[in-house]
């Protein structure tokens, strides 16, 4: 019920801004076994694990121009404690400012979206993380997703839509 809510949800937030949201559809499946979830994403995407520190996979467009890495960290703080935590180090570590920071439901667990513009290169770039806490006490699942910050319009509705199809398997 929940995941048809946070659907409803976003659609309406879709429509809100112009987007079609079923202009793209959540047809592949990829499983992380090892990790224990799974996560959907469209069809012309791909996805590979990558097992580098912390980074478990990347979800990418076939382009490359938008993407997301999936992420576990550990943490003994509370939620709140650790998204306040995550802001103040992402803004310094990435020289970001924060846009906005949302609360919402992702597979019945209390998770948050925070999004900021960072400039590199001299370009401007919207990025996005999307914070889920993991069935494991004091574990995080980070969504670290960026996009050109003109694109982010037609893009975000589709990583939004990818972070809410995340499930624990």
């Amino acid at each position: 019920m929940k995941k048809i809510i946070s659907f409803m949800m976003i659609s309406l937030i879709l429509g809100l801004f112009g987007v079609n949201a079923f202009a793209f559809d959540l047809s592949a499946d990829f499983t992380d076994s090892e990790y224990g979830y799974s996560i959907k994403y469209p069809s012309d995407w791909y996805s590979k694990i990558n097992r580098s520190g912390m980074v478990l996979a990347d979800i990418n467009s076939k382009d490359n121009s938008a993407g997301l890495q999936i992420r576990l960290t550990h943490s003994n703080k509370s939620l709140d404690a650790y998204i306040q935590n995550y802001i103040v180090q992402f803004e310094r570590d990435m020289q970001a400012d924060i846009i906005s920071q949302e609360y919402l439901i992702i597979d019945s667990r209390n998770a948050y979206t925070i999004s900021f513009k960072a400039n590199r290169g001299n370009k401007d770039y919207f990025l996005l993380s999307y914070i889920i806490p993991a069935n494991k006490s004091a574990s995080f699942f980070i969504f670290q997703a960026g996009v050109p910050y003109g694109m982010r319009n037609q893009i975000v509705p589709v990583l939004d839509a990818i972070a809410c199809s995340f499930e624990m398997n």
